[in-house]
């Protein structure tokens, strides 16, 4: 097709990082997310995660990754989950 991405080996995708994308994967294939990839997700991974769901309205990864936030929330992270919440509506 003459397009860069169809001769290369590599997709470049600076949208988000690869745990986030490795993970909005596992969604698109499984339909959930695994156990161990829910605990091994930062707080920050998890909000760039919804955010990403968001933008491509998965609403089941969506309400999946606020579940996670839910079980997560602290005296850190209880702001960053307050102002996402906002930005997201």
């Amino acid at each position: 097709s003459g397009m860069r991405e169809s001769s290369g080996t590599t997709l470049s995708i600076s949208q988000t990082s690869y745990p986030i994308f490795s993970s909005l994967l596992e969604y698109i294939y499984t339909g959930d997310l695994f156990p161990e990839t829910s605990k091994t997700l930062t707080v920050e991974e998890l909000l760039d995660l919804i955010s990403l769901a968001h933008t491509y309205n998965l609403a089941k990864l969506v309400r999946i990754t606020e579940f996670l936030l839910h079980q997560r929330i602290d005296g850190e992270s209880v702001t960053q989950i307050y102002q996402m919440s906002h930005l997201l509506g």
